[in-house]
C-alpha cells in the first residue's frame, strides 16, 4: 500500500532515470512531484516543479513539504556544489531520507567522476538525514541515447574503452531499486553496487543490437587523442569521460551481477532484451 502521508520530490523526472522513478512511483499510488527545468509528457500525473539544479533556481518552492529525495543531476562541472546545495537546502526544508544516483566504485575513489560523487556521499552522511546510494554500472540506455547516430550513420562506434568487459545495467533496473528505497525503511542507511546482469564487450554489446536490429554494425577501440580528435576538440567534459573510459578499459566497469530478484523478485533485464524492448527507439536515432 502507498505511504500517502509522505511526498517524494523526483529530481530530474525528465532524465534517463529520473523520468523512471517518477513512473515506478506513480504506479504505485505515492504521492510524487516532479522536479525538471521544463515540463513534458514524461511527467504523466506529476504536478511540475520547475527546477534548475545547475543554479539551484526553485528547489525552495519544489522542497516544500517533501519528506523524501530523489537526487540525480546531470554530470556538470559544477556537479558537487550543486548536489552538495540541494542537500543542504533538504535538510533546511526538513526532507528526512535522500536517494542518491551515484557510480559504480565510488567508495574506492579510482575516478574522477567516482571521487566527485563520493564527496557528495559523505555530505549527505554527515547531514543526519537517513540515505540510500545506489552505485550503477554503465547504462544499457546510453546505446540508444548517445551511441545510436554513430551505429547508425557510421554503421562503427569509435570509443577509448578497450576491450574489457562491461557490466551494462538497464535503468529500469535502477529505477525500480529507487522506488523501493524512496519507500522502504528497510533500504536507508546502505549502499548498493549495481552491476549488470552479464560481462559485456562492447564489441559484444555493438553485436547484440546489430542482431536485434538487423544492421551490422562494429566497435572499433581508439586512442585518447582519436577520441579527443572525433569530438573536435577538448571540451570541459573531456577529461572526466575519458578518465571514466579508462576505468572501463581496466575491467573496473565490471562486477558481480546485483541479486534483482532478492529485492524485485524478477531477473535483471538482459542486453539482448534491452535491444529488442528499444528496437524502435534506437532505430529512431537515424534521424539524430
Amino acid at each position: 500500500m502507498a505511504d500517502t502521508a509522505s511526498e517524494i520530490l523526483v529530481l530530474g523526472a525528465t532524465g534517463t532515470v529520473g523520468s523512471l522513478v517518477l513512473h515506478e512511483l506513480l504506479a504505485k499510488q505515492h504521492r510524487v512531484r516532479a522536479g525538471s527545468r521544463s515540463p513534458h509528457t514524461l511527467l504523466g500525473n506529476a504536478k511540475h516543479y520547475p527546477v534548475d539544479v545547475k543554479s539551484g533556481a526553485g528547489l525552495p518552492q519544489a522542497l516544500d513539504g517533501v519528506t523524501k529525495l530523489f537526487l540525480v543531476t546531470p554530470d556538470m562541472d559544477d556537479q558537487l556544489e550543486a548536489e552538495q546545495r540541494i542537500v543542504d537546502q533538504a535538510i533546511a526544508a526538513g526532507v528526512g531520507h535522500i536517494v542518491k544516483l551515484s557510480a559504480f566504485r565510488a567508495e574506492d575513489e579510482i575516478y574522477l567522476l567516482g571521487r566527485t560523487h563520493r564527496q557528495i556521499e559523505r555530505h549527505i552522511e554527515a547531514s543526519g538525514l537517513t540515505w540510500t546510494f545506489l552505485r550503477p554500472s554503465a547504462f544499457m540506455q546510453n546505446f540508444v541515447t548517445y551511441y545510436a547516430p554513430a551505429l547508425l550513420g557510421e554503421r562503427r562506434l569509435r570509443l577509448p574503452c578497450g576491450d574489457a568487459p562491461v557490466s551494462f545495467i538497464d535503468a529500469r533496473d535502477i529505477a525500480t531499486i529507487a522506488a523501493k528505497a524512496l519507500t522502504d525503511p528497510a533500504y536507508a542507511n546502505r549502499s548498493f553496487e549495481m552491476f549488470g546482469p552479464e560481462p559485456l564487450s562492447y564489441a559484444d554489446a555493438v553485436r547484440v543490437f546489430s542482431s536485434r536490429t538487423g544492421i551490422e554494425c562494429t566497435y572499433e577501440p581508439i586512442s585518447d587523442d582519436a577520441y579527443c580528435r572525433l569530438i573536435e576538440g577538448p571540451s570541459q567534459t573531456y577529461e572526466r569521460i575519458v578518465d571514466l573510459f579508462h576505468c572501463y578499459s581496466s575491467g573496473r566497469a565490471s562486477g558481480e551481477a546485483f541479486d534483482m530478484i532478492a529485492h524485485a523478485g524478477r531477473p535483471l533485464y538482459t542486453m539482448n532484451e534491452f535491444a529488442l524492448a528499444h528496437r524502435e527507439q534506437f532505430l529512431a536515432g537515424r534521424a539524430s
